[in-house]
C-alpha cells in the first residue's frame, strides 16, 4: 500500500512539473506563431505559405525556391488552410489548427492508458509538454496536423465501418510525408482497404495539384526530388546524418529504404502484439530514416505513450513492465532538457543535448522491440481497443 501511494505521488509530481512545463511553452510560442516578429517566429509556415501561393499562382516552385522540398500533394493540402488567406488570418489559422491537433493528440494518449486517474492525466499532458511540439508551434512546421491525422487514422482504421474516413485521415497526414509515411504498414496491416482509400486519395491530390504546375508530372516530381537531396543531409539523429559521420554520406539513401522494409517485414511478424507498440516502433523509424530538425522530436510522443501504457498495466510479465517504466522516466526527463541548448550554447553543448535525446531513443526503441515478442494484444486493451491489427494477416 506504501509503494503504491508513494508511486502515485512519483506520477502526479512528474504530471504537474510537465504541465507546468508545458504551459510556459506553448503559451509563449502560440504568441510567436500568432503574432511574433523575430526571425524564427512563424518561419516555416510562413515558407509553406508563399510556397502554396505561389504553386496555385501558376509559377515553377520547385525552380525557383530550392527550399520546396515538400511534395506536390503536400500543396494540395494545405490550400484550402492557408492557400486563400492572407498572411494574419493564414497565422491565426494554423494556431487553431495546431492547438485542435495537439487536443486531439492529448485525447487519444488519455484512452490509449490503462490504470490510475494520474497515470492517464500524465498521458494526456505528454503531448504538451514535449519540447518538439513547443518548438513545432512557434515556428508552424506541419507536425502535429500530421501526427494527429497519421495516428487518428491508423487507430480509426480498426474500426468497423470506419476504413473510409481512416484512408483519407491518414493521407491527410501525408501532407509531411517524412513523418507519417512509415505508418503506412500498419494502416496496411490493420486494414488494406483503408491503405487503399489512402494510396488513391494521395495520388489524386497529387495530379490535382500538380496541373497547377508549368511542365509535365514528371518534371514536376523530378523538381521535387531535387529540391529534397539539397536537405538529406541536415538534422540530425537519422541515418543520413550517421552515414555521413562514418564518411560514407551515399549510404544515407539505401540505409532509409532498408529501415522501411525492415519495419514492414518486422510489422508484418509481430501483427500479433499490442498496437500502441507498433506503433511506437514505427514513429522511431520515422524519426531515423530520413533527416529531421529538432520539431519533429514531437514523434517520440507516440512511444512514449507506447511505454507509458505498458509500464502502468499489471496483466502484462513484470520484467517488461519495469523496464517500460524506466525507459518512460528516462524519455519524459529528456523533455524537460531546455530547448537553448540545442542552439543558444554552441556546438558543443548542442551536440551533447542532442547525443542525450538520441541515447535514450535507442534505449526507448530497444525496449519496444523487446517487448513486442512478450505482450499479446489480448494483454494490453484499453476500452477503446477493438483487439489486434491483423486484418491482412489474421492471427490464428
Amino acid at each position: 500500500m506504501r509503494h503504491r501511494a508513494l508511486e502515485d505521488a512519483a506520477v502526479w509530481g512528474l504530471a504537474s512539473a510537465l504541465a507546468l512545463l508545458a504551459f510556459r511553452r506553448i503559451a509563449r510560442q502560440s504568441g510567436e506563431l500568432l503574432a511574433g516578429t523575430a526571425h524564427a517566429a512563424a518561419f516555416d509556415l510562413r515558407l509553406r505559405y508563399e510556397e502554396t501561393h505561389r504553386w496555385f499562382a501558376g509559377s515553377p516552385v520547385y525552380d525557383q525556391m530550392a527550399g520546396a522540398d515538400y511534395p506536390p500533394a503536400s500543396y494540395g493540402l494545405l490550400w484550402p488552410l492557408i492557400g486563400w488567406l492572407g498572411w494574419p488570418a493564414a497565422r491565426a489559422l494554423w494556431l487553431a489548427c495546431s492547438l485542435a491537433a495537439l487536443a486531439t493528440l492529448s485525447v487519444i494518449a488519455f484512452r490509449a492508458v490503462k490504470g490510475r486517474s494520474g497515470t492517464r492525466v500524465l498521458a494526456a499532458i505528454l503531448p504538451w509538454a514535449a519540447y518538439g511540439t513547443a518548438w513545432t508551434i512557434g515556428v508552424g512546421q506541419l507536425g502535429l496536423v500530421s501526427l494527429a491525422a497519421g495516428l487518428g487514422g491508423t487507430l480509426l482504421a480498426r474500426r468497423t465501418g470506419r476504413k473510409a474516413l481512416a484512408g483519407l485521415l491518414f493521407a491527410l497526414s501525408l501532407v509531411k510525408p517524412t513523418l507519417t509515411a512509415p505508418f503506412f504498414w500498419l494502416l496496411l496491416a490493420t486494414s488494406p482497404v483503408s491503405g487503399f482509400v489512402a494510396v488513391v486519395a494521395y495520388g489524386v491530390v497529387t495530379l490535382a495539384a500538380s496541373a497547377f504546375q508549368p511542365g509535365p508530372l514528371t518534371q514536376v516530381l523530378t523538381g521535387w526530388i531535387d529540391n529534397g537531396h539539397l536537405h538529406v543531409a541536415r538534422g540530425y539523429g537519422n541515418v543520413a546524418d550517421w552515414a555521413s559521420a562514418l564518411g560514407h554520406p551515399g549510404w544515407g539513401l539505401p540505409l532509409a529504404f532498408a529501415m522501411l522494409a525492415a519495419l514492414g517485414v518486422w510489422v508484418l511478424r509481430h501483427r500479433h502484439t499490442d498496437v500502441w507498440i507498433l506503433l511506437g516502433v514505427s514513429a522511431f523509424v520515422a524519426r531515423f530514416f530520413t533527416y529531421h530538425y529538432h520539431p519533429d522530436d514531437l514523434l517520440m510522443i507516440v512511444p512514449m505513450i507506447a511505454l507509458l501504457r505498458l509500464a502502468s498495466d499489471e496483466s502484462i510479465p513484470s520484467g517488461v513492465r519495469r523496464a517500460s517504466a524506466a525507459v518512460f522516466t528516462l524519455a519524459a526527463f529528456a523533455q524537460l532538457v531546455p530547448t537553448r541548448y540545442f542552439t543558444d550554447f554552441g556546438a558543443r553543448v548542442a551536440g551533447a543535448a542532442e547525443g542525450l535525446q538520441v541515447a535514450v531513443w535507442l534505449a526507448a526503441v530497444s525496449v519496444l522491440v523487446w517487448a513486442a515478442g512478450r505482450v499479446p494484444a489480448t494483454l494490453l486493451r484499453s476500452p477503446d481497443d477493438s483487439g489486434n491489427v491483423g486484418r491482412l494477416f489474421p492471427v490464428p
